[in-house]
């Protein structure tokens, strides 16, 4: 049976399925590269609006899928197989966008073809200098891609080595990617373990000096013969080093000089990596603390861009002191943290290091975190629910951290690090607006937390009602899979952006912005947009559309996609 027979049959099928009351979803799920259909592939559907309340079956060898629903409305269509990343129709790269399936009378959703990509993998060796294959080595595949508007790279999958040197990472969607291999000498534990023999050996023997050792005599009668001291161990008569240089493919120092590596949908790309001997040194830390500490731990993180990869681990006795062997040259970060979770003998510390030729010793002191706490307050009624409501601090590196508002609508967050933050929050219909001074003063949602006593603000939010619906077309013909993006005028309220990609009908949804002005643009393509950046933003602002936001307006407005490739955007 041919594919077009198959494509009618589904859809008679459908069509007698189909009641009063309900609407029927189906279609065929194919290999995106080869057309072929694919058979046992699980397919969930759900409401955009309720995804726990999913319907799920399994393709059977002509690839057909088919659910009936009652309610017309926008489903999410996803599916997962073993060597096929878990991933919804028409996914995006950008943030997690994909385009719901709408269901209603006037679409027909008995005809849905979903191309799936394929997993692709990235093999290949790590070795040494001496051709020797490095066991154990971590490999890191990190990937350049634009998130919230800026370009990050992100850390995307990791995997060990084996004793032979061969890994193989895979359930990588397409894509460039670059490659970080780190890894220790199989015999630098064993030389830690001679010097540490030879130093307890001297400090044992109360004659021992620095090349001789002093046998016990038998008797006072006899002379005490010399004893040559163990020898140095070194299994590389040039000892080139004890530890290994982080390299990226195929033989760079950081990853603005590595070579891109790309893959396609199922396929399998094959590097080789060279580590490079380095001498290794010992980073020693001492924590000032005042009065009584708790033990804990601390990580040696390897700095990678603006990511950081864990490489090495130590105790921190309660004497605030630790002890990092073996670390090559370059930029790394350490990250400590109490066992005790809170209490007077708790403490955090975090502190940027580079690592050189010489041994470095690092004294840390742990700042005081600093503290926030207030009531969340609505312009207007407050709603009935606020159980999924959280407030989320953003630092000026990206972290965040997040805490659940009560049911009073207080929230406390302690043990921040001093720094200034970007302050969100919101629901379905509402969204952060102002902090309200100590004396009612409006104040931006940016805090400078310092050490010290707790800082009090009580964050207001307003009313989101202020959507924007509407579709994207060309030359009259609903777009599907074109990312739209709001951009206010503002460039400074980074909180008031918004950004959807169309559904199967072309439509789109922008809900919970804040009153002011904004841009408003359909693009083909914004997988590589750094819209955050003022050039970039410039040039968009010339082919969007000018719009006004006012409190509670609801706004429905039919735009006509960009091809962006006629923006002519900057490199990013």
């Amino acid at each position: 049976m041919t594919k077009a027979w198959r494509l009618v049959l589904a859809f008679t099928v459908a069509l007698s399925l189909r009641g009063a009351d309900s609407y029927v979803v189906s279609g065929i799920v194919v290999d995106s590269q080869s057309q072929k259909p694919i058979a046992n592939t699980r397919v969930s559907l759900a409401p955009t609006t309720a995804r726990v309340q999913k319907l799920e079956q399994t393709t059977k060898q002509d690839g057909q899928f088919s659910f009936v629903v009652k309610e017309p409305g926008k489903y999410t269509l996803q599916i997962t197989k073993p060597g096929y990343p878990a991933q919804s129709y028409r996914r995006s790269w950008i943030g997690g966008l994909s385009s719901a399936i709408v269901v209603r009378d006037d679409q027909d959703t008995s005809h849905i073809v979903f191309d799936a990509d394929r997993g692709s993998a990235i093999t290949g060796l790590i070795k040494d200098e001496n051709s020797e294959p490095v066991g154990n080595a971590l490999v890191t595949v990190f990937q350049a891609s634009v998130v919230g508007g800026e370009r990050k790279i992100v850390m995307r999958r990791q995997a060990r080595a084996d004793a032979r040197g061969e890994f193989r990472v895979s359930n990588l969607l397409r894509g460039n990617y670059y490659i970080c291999a780190m890894g220790r000498p199989w015999f630098a534990d064993t030389v830690l373990a001679y010097q540490m023999m030879q130093e307890s050996i001297h400090l044992l023997r109360p004659g021992a000096q620095a090349h001789v050792l002093a046998a016990p005599k038998p008797d006072d009668d006899e002379p005490a013969e010399p004893v040559p001291a163990p020898p140095k161990y070194s299994p590389d008569p040039d000892f080139r080093g004890t530890a290994f240089l982080t390299t990226f493919y195929p033989r760079a120092p950081s990853v603005e000089e590595a070579s891109v590596v790309r893959v396609e949908a199922g396929g399998e790309t094959q590097v080789s990596i060279t580590l490079a001997f380095s001498k290794a040194v010992s980073v020693k830390g001492a924590i000032a603390f005042s009065g009584d500490m708790s033990g804990g731990h601390a990580n040696l993180l390897k700095k990678v861009y603006d990511q950081y990869v864990l490489f090495l681990q130590a105790p921190v006795s309660k004497d605030g002191t630790f002890e990092f062997k073996n670390v090559p040259a370059g930029a790394f970060e350490i990250v400590g943290a109490s066992d005790a979770a809170s209490g007077a003998s708790s403490w955090n510390v975090r502190q940027e290091i580079q690592v050189g030729s010489s041994g470095l010793e690092v004294a840390l002191r742990p700042g005081f975190m600093g503290a926030l706490a207030g009531h969340v307050l609505f312009e207007g009624e407050r709603p009935i629910a606020t159980s999924n409501l959280f407030v989320t601090l953003r630092n000026e590196e990206g972290r965040s951290t997040r805490i659940q508002v009560d049911s009073e609508g207080a929230f406390s967050l302690s043990r921040i690090l001093p720094g200034r933050y970007e302050v969100a929050a919101g629901s379905a219909d509402y969204v952060a607006a102002y902090f309200s001074g100590p004396t009612g003063e409006r104040l931006p949602l940016t805090l400078d937390i310092s050490s010290g006593e707790p800082l009090h603000r009580d964050l207001i939010l307003t009313k989101a009602v202020s959507v924007i619906d509407g579709t994207v077309e060309k030359s009259a013909m609903p777009q599907v899979a074109a990312f739209v993006l709001l951009m206010p005028k503002n460039q400074s309220q980074r909180w008031a952006y918004r950004v959807d990609q169309t559904d199967s009908d072309g439509s789109y949804r922008l809900a919970t912005i804040p009153s002011g002005d904004y841009y408003l643009i359909a693009l083909t393509d914004g997988e590589n947009v750094v819209y955050r950046d003022a050039k970039v933003a410039t040039i968009l602002a010339q082919s969007a559309k000018s719009v006004h936001i006012e409190p509670g307006e609801h706004q429905d407005m039919k735009i006509d996609v960009v091809e962006t490739k006629t923006l002519h955007l900057p490199p990013s």
